[in-house]
C-alpha cells in the first residue's frame, strides 16, 4: 500500500495496544471497580454511636412556682449498636466478592475489546490489499488496452475488439471503486472499535501470507476472560447468603450516662434489643440463596457455549488454514498461467478476444479470491484465539 509520508503502518499489536490504552469503555469499568472498592471501605466500618440529650417535664405555669434546675428531668447519654452474628465480616466479605467481580467483567470488556479490534484489523488490512490486487489488475489490464489501443491505430484490428477490451477496463474500474470504497469503510470501522478518531492515511504493516499457527490446548477455555465474572458472581452470590442470615441475628444496642431529676444527678443504662419473633430475614435469605441457582445455572450455560464456540473457532481456523496452504495457490497459479499463454496465444493469433478476456477475468478473481480466503484465515486466527482467550 503506498501511504503519504505521515501516515502511520499499524502493526496488530500496536492497534491493540493503542485501541486499549485509553478506550472510554474501559475508562468506564474502571470508575465502577473504584466504586466498588468505595462500597467494599464502607462494609469495613462499624456503626455509628448515638448521642441524645432529653429534657423533661418542663413548664412555664402553675403553682409552685418551677426551678428548671430542681424540676426538670434532664438526661445526657449514649448508645451503641454492637453487631452479632459476624456481620461485619460477611459485609465486608460480600463487597470484596463485589469488588473482585467488577474487576472480572473489567477483564472481560477488554477481552471482547481486543477481539472486535483484531477482527476490524484484519478486515480493513484484507480490504485494503483486496483493492491493491485491483489496481494491480487495472495496470495490468491497460498494457492490453494500449495494445488494443495500437493495433487498432496500425489498422490490424478491429476497433469493436478495442471497445470489448475498454468495456472490460471499465467494469474492473467500476468494481475497484467498491473495493477503494470498502477498504475505507472497514478502516474507519477499525479505528471505530479502537476507540480513536479515523486516520485516513493509516496503514497496515502486518504481511498477510505470513499464517500463523494457533495449537490445540488441553482446555480450551481455560483462559477466557468472559468465564470469570460468572464464577465472581457465584461467590458473590454465596457471600450474600452469609451476609442475609447474619443480618437475621439481633444487634443489641447498649445505653449508658447521666440524669438529673429532682435536684439529684443520676447515671442511666439500659440495652434495647429487636426480638426476632415475626420477621428473621427469611425472604432475603431465600432470595440470595435463589441468586446462588441462578449464578451456578448461568456459569454452566456460559462454559458449555464457550466451549462449543472454541471448538467452532478451531474447525474454521483448521479449514481456511488448509484452503490458503493447499488449494487457493495452485488454483491462482493455474489461473495465472492460463491468462499468460492465452495472452500470447492472442497475440499470435492463436485464440481469439473472448478466450483472452476469460482467462484475464479467471486470473483476476483467482488473485482476488485468494486475498479474500488470505482475510478469512486472519479473522479466522482472531476468532480462534478470542476463543481461547489469549487474544487481549
Amino acid at each position: 500500500m503506498m501511504l503519504g509520508p505521515m501516515a502511520q503502518a499499524l502493526t496488530l499489536q500496536e492497534a491493540l495496544d493503542q485501541g486499549l490504552a485509553a478506550h472510554a469503555l474501559l475508562e468506564s469499568a474502571e470508575a465502577r471497580i473504584r466504586g466498588a472498592e468505595g462500597l467494599a471501605a464502607q462494609s469495613a466500618l462499624k456503626p455509628n454511636p448515638r448521642l441524645f440529650v432529653q429534657s423533661e417535664n418542663a413548664r412555664a405555669w402553675g403553682r409552685p412556682g418551677f426551678q428548671y434546675g430542681q424540676d426538670a428531668d434532664s438526661f445526657l447519654y449514649a448508645s451503641q449498636v454492637i453487631e452479632t452474628g459476624g456481620k461485619r465480616a460477611a459485609r465486608v466479605a460480600a463487597a470484596q466478592a463485589g469488588v473482585q467481580r467488577t474487576a472480572a467483567e473489567r477483564d472481560a470488556l477488554r477481552w471482547q475489546l481486543a477481539g472486535r479490534i483484531g477482527a476490524a484489523y484484519w478486515t480493513a488490512a484484507g480490504a485494503a490489499r483486496y483493492r491493491e490486487a485491483f489496481a494491480e489488475s487495472l495496470r495490468n489490464f491497460d498494457l492490453t488496452v494500449q495494445y488494443h489501443r495500437d493495433r487498432v491505430k496500425e489498422g490490424a484490428m478491429a476497433e469493436v475488439d478495442l471497445l470489448r477490451v475498454q468495456l472490460e477496463s471499465e467494469r474492473l474500474r467500476a468494481a475497484y471503486r467498491t473495493a477503494e470504497q470498502d477498504a475505507v469503510t472497514a478502516r474507519i470501522r477499525l479505528f471505530r472499535e479502537m476507540g480513536m478518531a479515523d486516520q485516513p492515511g493509516a496503514g497496515f504493516s502486518e504481511p498477510m501470507d505470513v499464517l500463523a499457527t494457533v495449537e490445540k490446548p488441553g482446555d480450551m477455555v481455560g483462559q477466557r476472560p468472559d468465564l470469570l465474572p460468572y464464577r465472581k458472581a457465584i461467590q458473590q452470590a454465596n457471600a450474600n447468603v452469609r451476609l442475609q442470615q447474619s443480618n437475621a441475628k439481633p444487634d443489641p444496642e447498649v445505653l449508658a450516662g447521666y440524669k438529673r431529676t429532682s435536684g439529684y444527678n443520676t447515671l442511666i443504662t439500659g440495652v434495647q434489643i429487636n426480638l426476632p419473633f415475626r420477621n428473621r430475614n427469611e425472604g432475603n435469605i431465600a432470595a440470595a440463596a435463589a441468586d446462588v441457582t441462578v449464578a451456578t445455572a448461568a456459569e454452566r450455560a456460559a462454559e458449555r457455549a464457550a466451549r462449543t464456540e472454541a471448538e467452532a473457532a478451531y474447525t474454521n481456523y483448521q479449514t481456511r488454514r488448509e484452503l490458503v496452504t493447499g488449494a487457493l495457490p495452485a488454483l491462482r497459479e493455474r489461473a495465472r498461467d492460463i491468462a499468460r499463454i492465452s495472452n500470447a496465444a492472442y497475440r499470435e493469433g492463436g485464440a481469439d478476444l473472448l478466450r483472452l478476456l476469460d482467462a484475464e477475468r479467471g486470473r483476476i478473481e483467482a488473485d482476488l479470491l485468494y486475498f479474500r480466503a488470505l482475510t478469512d484465515f486472519h479473522l479466522a486466527v482472531v476468532e480462534l484465539q478470542s476463543a481461547l482467550g489469549i487474544l487481549r
